[in-house]
C-alpha cells in the first residue's frame, strides 16, 4: 500500500497545485474585472460631473438669456408707457387748445351775429330815415 500511497501522493500534490494555479488565476481575473470595473465606473462619474457641469451651465445662460428678456420686456414696456404718457399729454394739450379755439369760435359767432343786427338795425335806421325824409317832403 506503500507503493499506492506514493504513487497517489504526487497526484494529489499536483492536483492541489492545479487547483492552487487555478485559484490564482481566478484571482487575477478577479483583479483584473475589478480594475476594469473601477475604471468603468470612474468613467462613468466622470461623464456624469462633465454632463452635469455642461447642464449646469447651460442653465445658468438659460436664467441669463431669461433675466435679460425680461430686462428687455421691461425696458420695452416703460418705454412704451413714456410714450403713451406723451401722446396723453399731447391730446390733453391738444383738448385745450380745441376747447380754446371752439371759444374763440363762439365768441366771434356771438361777435358776427351782434354785428349782423346793428347792421340789420342801422339798415332799418337808413331805411326809417328815408321814409320820414320822403314823408317830410310831402308833408
Amino acid at each position: 500500500m506503500s507503493q499506492e500511497l506514493n504513487d497517489v501522493i504526487p497526484f494529489l500534490i499536483r492536483v492541489i497545485n492545479d487547483m492552487y494555479n487555478n485559484v490564482n488565476k481566478i484571482g487575477e481575473s478577479m483583479n483584473k474585472m475589478n480594475e476594469t470595473v473601477d475604471q468603468f465606473t470612474k468613467k462613468i462619474t466622470d461623464d456624469i460631473v462633465a454632463i452635469s457641469s455642461d447642464l449646469t451651465g447651460i442653465i445658468q445662460i438659460i436664467r441669463a438669456n431669461r433675466e435679460a428678456i425680461f430686462q428687455k420686456i421691461d425696458e420695452l414696456i416703460e418705454d412704451l408707457n413714456e410714450e403713451f404718457n406723451e401722446f396723453k399729454e399731447q391730446m390733453i394739450r391738444t383738448t385745450k387748445t380745441s376747447k380754446h379755439i371752439f371759444d374763440y369760435l363762439v365768441k366771434a359767432r356771438l361777435n358776427l351775429q351782434s354785428k349782423m343786427q346793428d347792421a340789420e338795425l342801422l339798415s332799418v335806421v337808413l331805411e326809417l330815415k328815408d321814409v320820414l325824409k320822403k314823408l317830410s317832403k310831402k308833408l
